[in-house]
């Protein structure tokens, strides 16, 4: 049985060893400290291990951005990712936030029509701008 919880910022400290080691395989050393930032982390667990996790930036208010959500290789097709997104809506509404946003590369249709099938929407009237690395 799997089971999503919300980790609220004050309690990553916690959970951030756990945390790491899911996340590490997906990322290199530079990224190590991406918790300090994370307003709030979803991990779905199965049997205790964490089989799936998504960040969460946000101002609890107007906004929240999701970021990083990985479902493990071996634990994917099994509707964690849809239940860690589902969960992170419910706490965001709980908070009254008002904007539910992400970014995905355009050319991934699997993944953007994962996201529509959610219930995200792409939004035309913005444009996504980045400023650094190219």
């Amino acid at each position: 049985m799997y089971v999503c919880r919300v980790i609220k910022s004050s309690k990553i400290k916690g959970f951030k060893k756990n945390i790491r080691d899911f996340y590490k395989k997906y990322y290199t050393k530079k990224y190590k400290n991406i918790l300090e930032s994370t307003s709030f982390v979803v991990v779905c667990l199965y049997n205790g291990k964490i089989v799936g996790a998504c960040r969460v930036l946000s101002d609890l208010n107007r906004f929240a951005f999701l970021l990083d959500l990985r479902v493990s290789e071996k634990f994917q097709s099994k509707g964690i990712g849809k239940n860690i997104v589902k969960k992170i809506i419910e706490e965001c509404r709980s908070l009254k936030v008002e904007h539910i946003n992400l970014s995905t590369a355009h050319n991934e249709d699997w993944l953007v029509n994962f996201y529509k099938k959610i219930g995200f929407k792409p939004v035309s009237k913005y444009t996504h701008m980045e400023y650094g690395k190219s």
